[in-house]
């Protein structure tokens, strides 16, 4: 007679996926192949498939970040800001895409940079790169409406969603460096709703690095440290990285630096002109040239030669953008008193953003996209004819803004947009979130266990009070 051992469970499907934060985050990866496989897709096929001519979609803001890449690979990482890169954000995409240039360098790649090339083959290396290390917003996004317990179906038509809104950013406009930048400080906001603050002291420090516009949400997420001292502490680690690598630049080239990070110069000749024009002070002139450009219409573009007589003006948007981080430290004082709960936040920081957006005196198309970034991620707690609402003004205002009109037929139904997003993203429209919050009081004594999706906030509060 033979023993009959233990019964042996067999394995599930699921199981057979080895890594769970793998199967917790398969739609933003599934979003992210899409994006960069349709994003190489359209830079080289469109023009010569679809508008029957020669030469490779490019943006040419990207080229410029690629040259400060090389200058970062050369190890001259102190004249990243000189040679006509027109790069004016902090180092952190430099130095990602650097090791990528050395490649190219090393393979004798033709880079679109200082003279545009209609097939330079650095493009074949730099277009996937670009994309695929822009898509880390997929999965910060994702990870707070988790946290925010979005049901499942809502969180796959989210990624969806962000995917529509992020593909112009990165595709049209080549700016990896804003998605990665809001993806570190969706992720920095993230760990200080579970109360990790060394966590996310750190990674509003890697956000900064990329773009400094986050640096509108860090009063929002300031207001939510216990103390003061925990505040310094994440003051030091959030500029501790952009100091380091900017030692070396303003002691070599302090002119060129202070230029570029403190004056931003923008073109208003080039981008769009908004009605608060008049707000930004001009400081300087565009020389007289004759060049090859790359020109863009909508969202293709095209070679051609062109001569400029001169005289277009640059401006600095210094005050526009010093009225946004004045509201923004208003709304971390509110936050502060009020001990705001994670989805209030969420949609303070996106209002914060857009009211950067209302107050930029020159705009390019990808401005609205943090701010409607959020809103959609926040929208998806209210209403479904809410959230398609928001989704649709995110589709329309990123349509919109890649036409060129006058100031106000242009700016003016972006920022209806961005109301609209707003209003149907408010909290009010959102069911109560205070059970929840990190900062919330202590559960009754009646609760017989953790919420759903927040064992781990709990297990901390355990070990806090051992």
């Amino acid at each position: 007679m033979s023993a009959v051992g233990p019964t042996v469970p067999e394995p599930t499907m699921s199981a057979c996926i080895p890594n769970n934060r793998l199967r917790t985050r398969l739609w933003p990866l599934l979003t992210s192949v899409v994006l960069v496989v349709s994003g190489v897709a359209f830079c080289f096929l469109w023009s010569p498939i679809v508008r029957h001519q020669t030469g490779w979609v490019q943006p040419g803001d990207l080229w410029g970040t690629y040259r400060a890449a090389q200058y970062v690979g050369w190890g001259d990482i102190g004249d990243i800001y000189q040679g006509g890169t027109g790069f004016i954000s902090l180092p952190g995409i430099a130095v990602l895409l650097a090791p990528m240039t050395i490649l190219a360098d090393h393979l004798g790649l033709s880079p679109s940079f200082p003279y545009a090339l209609p097939h330079p083959s650095a493009w074949l290396v730099l277009c996937p790169v670009s994309l695929a290390v822009g898509v880390l917003p997929f999965f910060a996004l994702d990870a707070v409406v988790e946290y925010l317990e979005t049901s499942r179906g809502v969180r796959i038509l989210l990624c969806w969603g962000q995917m529509v809104l992020l593909w112009p950013v990165l595709v049209i406009w080549g700016h990896p460096e804003d998605a990665i930048a809001l993806g570190f400080a969706l992720y920095g906001l993230l760990a200080a709703w579970k109360r990790r603050w060394r966590a996310t002291g750190w990674l509003f420090g890697l956000a900064v690095l990329f773009q400094p516009l986050v640096v509108l949400m860090l009063p929002i997420t300031f207001a939510l440290f216990p103390s003061t001292r925990q505040r310094l502490y994440c003051l030091v680690r959030v500029v501790s990285p952009s100091a380091v690598l900017l030692i070396i630049p303003l002691v070599q080239s302090w002119g060129a630096v202070t230029y570029a990070l403190v004056k931003q110069p923008t073109f208003p000749a080039l981008n769009h002109k908004t009605p608060l024009l008049f707000l930004a002070p001009v400081i300087g002139h565009v020389d007289a040239s004759t060049r090859a450009l790359f020109l863009r219409q909508g969202t293709v573009g095209r070679f051609v030669t062109v001569t400029n007589p001169g005289g277009a003006v640059v401006v600095a948007p210094g005050l526009g953008r010093l009225i946004a981080v004045a509201l923004a430290v208003l709304v971390g004082v509110w936050v502060w008193r009020r001990r705001s709960d994670p989805a209030q936040t969420l949609w303070l920081s996106a209002l914060v953003l857009c009211v950067w957006c209302a107050f930029e005196p020159v705009m390019t198309p990808y401005y609205p996209w943090p701010a409607l970034a959020l809103l959609l991620a926040g929208g998806g707690l209210a209403p479904r004819w809410r959230m398609a609402a928001i989704a649709a003004a995110g589709v329309f205002a990123s349509i919109w803004a890649e036409h060129y009109f006058g100031p106000w037929v242009w700016y003016g139904p972006i920022m209806l947009a961005l109301v609209i997003a707003l209003w149907c993203a408010r909290p009010g429209s959102i069911r109560d979130r205070s059970s929840v919050s990190p900062l919330a009081a202590q559960p009754a004594s009646g609760r017989t266990g953790p919420e759903p999706g927040h064992r781990e906030e709990e297990q901390l509060r355990a070990q806090s009070s051992s």
